[in-house]
């Protein structure tokens, strides 16, 4: 997974995130990608006028090179602004998540040529959240780019000078927390695992999207594989990342009924707009997740299970952007 956060506020054209040669300023290194990987984006302008953010991929390979894109993004001014439910992070999840992509892109790319993926266009104080699939025959360098203009060559040659902004540098180890620009190991966090429904009146708890540094024994966030420097070493937040649990809700007891109330919840502390906005899916459900300073917790299912019964839930989600971290599943048992 490509990660471009860091900068996360810039004030001006030029690089955002690229894998194809050092920065003049951020170093970094090439990294070549083939077959499937992901990318996901999320920044916000501060400059003056308007400047477009373009996804573009390019051809070292000796040969063409077939290339597969999908997915979705969004700016503020497409979205009409960052309104729970209907924010750009939020649009982008639930997209992802119930895989109704916007963009689909089939191509072939000559050796040395550049292909866009995809543009917006951000005026000040906009925001734009993306996230996209790909599937490549052959090695491609991937970039994220401001221009002035909507223009793929004027992309191209900016890819070479860093764009201005506000670059948050990572404690080694964390924290401070910084910001991803990099290449990270994974896109997915698995979990297949049984929970033995206790009597009611008690709770079992699953805390989710962890990070060094944060003080809990398990640390969920993958490793990076490249990054420029002083970005975070892990996918810190999880950004663009799914998690696809599968809870085998189990009630032990041979004789009485039981029953359990799934919820979601964000556990981060602060006066902040909104701790989660995004979509999941409970089984094949959509769900909507909209977490604030007054709201932190949402119901997703409330379950009977006969006595001896085991019951799979499977729940999905992609961690959207604007999430404050960290998230837990709650079980609760409830008198029946």
């Amino acid at each position: 997974m490509i990660v471009s956060n860091n900068p996360e506020a810039f004030d001006g054209p030029g690089l955002l995130m690229g894998t194809a040669r050092p920065t003049v300023a951020r170093g970094g290194r090439e990294y070549r990608l083939r077959g499937e990987f992901g990318l996901y984006f999320h920044h916000l302008y501060r400059g003056q006028g308007q400047v477009y953010v373009q996804v573009v991929v390019t051809n070292p390979s000796a040969g063409p090179v077939t290339l597969s894109a999908w997915g979705d993004a969004w700016t503020q001014g497409e979205a009409g602004g960052l309104a729970l439910g209907a924010s750009p992070d939020y649009r982008v999840s639930r997209s992802w998540i119930s895989d109704t992509p916007r963009t689909r892109v089939d191509v072939e790319i000559p050796v040395q040529r550049p292909v866009r993926v995809w543009s917006g266009a951000l005026s000040t104080n906009r925001e734009v959240d993306g996230r996209f699939g790909f599937s490549a025959s052959d090695d491609v360098y991937v970039y994220v780019v401001a221009t002035p203009n909507n223009d793929l060559n004027e992309a191209v040659n900016l890819s070479r000078q860093d764009a201005p902004g506000d670059y948050r540098i990572s404690g080694t180890p964390p924290p401070p927390f910084g910001r991803e620009a990099g290449v990270y190991q994974n896109d997915t966090w698995r979990a297949d695992f049984s929970v033995g429904v206790p009597a009611a009146g008690q709770r079992h708890a699953l805390i989710v999207n962890t990070a060094m540094g944060g003080g809990h024994p398990q640390v969920q966030a993958f490793p990076a594989l490249m990054t420029l420097e002083g970005s975070a070493q892990e996918a810190v937040g999880m950004y663009g990342n799914v998690y696809d649990l599968t809870v085998r809700l189990t009630n032990r007891d041979p004789a009485a009924a039981r029953r359990v109330r799934l919820q979601f919840a964000s556990l981060a502390q602060g006066n902040l707009s909104r701790y989660w906005d995004g979509a999941a899916l409970l089984d094949e459900r959509v769900v909507d997740v909209r977490h604030t300073t007054d709201d932190r917790t949402t119901d997703l299912a409330d379950i009977r299970l006969a006595p001896g019964e085991a019951r799979a839930v499977r729940l999905r989600a992609m961690v959207p952007g604007l999430t404050s971290i960290p998230q837990a599943l709650l079980f609760e048992s409830l008198p029946p």
